[in-house]
């Protein structure tokens, strides 16, 4: 095993041979790196975090498997669009700066607007979008799941 320079390596596995795409990268460049070329040699991504064991990196996987599409963080649309239901959101400007899970998506963006993060300070304009989810488990589960995904700044322990 290469050890991590950045806290990760990535890479793809092209027949019997195991091609170590980045390290040195971001995580988002080095992801966007590993799915052009698996797309393009027809194999699989991989990637470990901090040396922990690899697993695959499902591109499918990376956003929230909806279509509700995505919304200007601002009251109105808020009022308009989330519903009084659990589910996970996301906050993004360009990539996604939160991600998050909820007993209510209406309630939580609305409180996010009204105290926003430290870290999301900078990071505008900002746009949201949800899925509603109610197995607080599933809820849970697909958070973790896309705040490794993506490593959202608001996210990581300060």
């Amino acid at each position: 095993m290469i050890p991590a320079v950045r806290g990760f390596d990535i890479g793809v596995v092209d027949g019997p041979d195991f091609h170590l795409l980045s390290n040195r990268d971001s995580w988002a460049r080095a992801r966007r790196l590993a799915q052009w070329y698996a797309a393009a040699r027809r194999s699989r991504a991989w990637a470990s975090r901090d040396g922990q064991a690899f697993h695959p990196l499902v591109f499918e996987r990376a956003g929230l498997d909806d279509d509700h599409g995505w919304f200007p963080y601002e009251a109105e649309a808020v009022l308009r669009h989330a519903p009084r239901l659990p589910g996970i959101y996301v906050l993004r400007a360009g990539g996604p700066v939160y991600i998050g899970s909820t007993e209510n998506l209406h309630d939580r963006l609305r409180y996010h607007l009204d105290e926003p993060l430290a870290c999301q300070q900078g990071a505008q304009p900002l746009e949201f979008s949800f899925k509603v989810i109610a197995s607080a488990g599933e809820r849970e589960a697909r958070a973790a799941e896309l705040i490794v995904w993506w490593a959202p700044p608001c996210n990581q322990p300060h």
